[in-house]
């Protein structure tokens, strides 16, 4: 459940921008991310398969440190970058996206995935607005972050259960034999060739009721 601060600073944002919905997403690592809020299920979507799938434009802006604006989802020639991505929110209610990396200085600490309801890219007044309002956010959740490393309660909505998708990493690193990023590559690539999530092949790693090959097939 998304605690109130997150959820009014969220709010706020959205309030202030020419969107239809918004997720944060904390964590630059490919592995180590966490949506801490979504505006409603549509955006929890958009910021889930793109963890799930490793592509995306979330996936794309954090590698790139760029924003990413794709205006017109239904443009094959925007979305050729994603094309499993593309396939997987065909049926949501999303026109147009864009994403945001929050930059602190030189470094990427998260991402804000943005979708509208109808397709065209935003104006540039439209964009001045959302970039300030993405740097009142990254400062917020990047001083709450610290505070819970400090020991207070981490800001976060976090649908899926990533504690039990970093374990199930952690113990395929060490039963294959390989990094971490490897490890994880394996995992995403076994969840979708059984159509299945991440929490729940996971969970049957944990759990030792699934085992991977030491070699992909």
């Amino acid at each position: 459940m998304v605690d109130a601060a997150t959820a009014a600073l969220g709010e706020a944002f959205l309030a202030q921008a020419p969107l239809t919905g918004a997720a944060f997403t904390m964590g630059a690592s490919d592995v180590a991310r966490e949506t801490v809020w979504a505006s409603d299920p549509v955006a929890r979507a958009i910021a889930e398969v793109q963890y799930s799938l490793g592509e995306g434009p979330a996936t794309t802006a954090v590698a790139a440190h760029r924003p990413v604006l794709v205006n017109d989802v239904s443009a094959p020639d925007q979305m050729q970058r994603w094309p499993i991505f593309a396939q997987q929110i065909s049926e949501l209610p999303v026109r147009a996206l864009f994403a945001f990396p929050l930059h602190v200085g030189a470094a990427t600490i998260g991402v804000c995935d943005c979708y509208r309801s109808q397709p065209g890219p935003p104006s540039r007044s439209d964009l001045r607005m959302l970039l300030l309002g993405l740097d009142r956010v990254t400062v917020t959740l990047l001083t709450r972050t610290a505070d819970a490393i400090r020991g207070d309660a981490l800001p976060g909505d976090t649908h899926l259960n990533r504690a039990v998708v970093h374990q199930a990493t952690g113990m395929l690193a060490v039963q294959l034999q390989v990094s971490i990023p490897v490890a994880f590559a394996r995992l995403r690539a076994h969840a979708y060739s059984r159509g299945e999530d991440l929490e729940r092949v996971s969970r049957g790693i944990v759990s030792n009721r699934q085992v991977l090959d030491p070699e992909p097939p």
